[in-house]
């Protein structure tokens, strides 16, 4: 949709500096000019960057490129790992542990699964500046885990399974969760995140809809939003 692709186009303005915190965008017929594209396309732009955290508007006044860009929202609807969603908030995300072991496959997971016996288990806490932003649990059974994580793993996991297990993920099943201690993984994430926290589990299916692995994703909400677009079109 070409509202995207405007969209894209101002986010690369305000990475590369063209479009710098607290800078006032030119006027919507200047911009749209400019970009060579309707007013209403540009509207659709700059109102997701404003749900996105990027842009903000003041009535009577115009539109401001954010100048606290801690908070990141992300749209559901968009399978992206958490290092992108840190990412698309304007912020350089980093690892702060990584920590790769085994454990026996509970209930949930071979549920989720579709299989039972040893489960490998990368743990990551993930930081937006000095923020522990994210604490993340990625499930995988040990048959399709094998040995490739015996040397670590950095930076996005989807691109690792693309790159190095020749496994491209397709599609996601994401349930939004308030966490509770029942959970395997529940006292630990709120050690390091705090009470105000929300978990996102996620079944991740490849391109043949094989259940490839299944996470647990706890995000502090205090700097970590979702949002879905819901169309009236019936």
């Amino acid at each position: 949709m070409l509202y995207l692709s405007v969209k894209q186009k101002i986010e690369n303005m305000i990475e590369d500096g063209i479009l710098k915190e607290g800078d006032k965008l030119p006027s919507e017929p200047i911009l749209a000019k400019e970009l060579n594209v309707s007013r209403s396309t540009l509207r659709e732009a700059i109102k997701l960057l404003q749900i996105q955290g990027l842009l903000i508007s003041k009535n009577g006044i115009g539109t401001y490129v954010q100048k606290n860009r801690a908070l990141m929202s992300n749209s559901l609807n968009l399978l992206q790992g958490t290092n992108s969603m840190i990412e698309h908030s304007g912020i350089k995300p980093a690892e702060a542990e990584v920590n790769i072991y085994e454990l026996d496959m509970i209930e949930e997971w071979k549920e989720k699964l579709n299989c039972d016996g040893k489960a490998i288990i990368i743990e990551r806490i993930r930081k937006s500046n000095e923020i522990k932003a994210a604490y993340t649990f990625n499930i995988f059974p040990h048959n399709i885990a094998k040995d490739f994580f015996k040397d670590g793993i950095s930076g996005s996991l989807l691109s690792f399974l693309k790159e190095k297990m020749n496994i491209n993920i397709s599609y996601a099943f994401s349930e939004i969760c308030i966490p509770n201690d029942s959970e395997v993984f529940y006292k630990k994430a709120v050690s390091q995140l705090g009470e105000k926290t929300i978990l996102l589990k996620q079944l991740h299916f490849d391109i043949n809809d094989l259940p490839i692995f299944y996470s647990y994703d706890y995000m502090d909400n205090n700097y970590v939003k979702f949002y879905v677009k819901r169309d009236n079109n019936y």
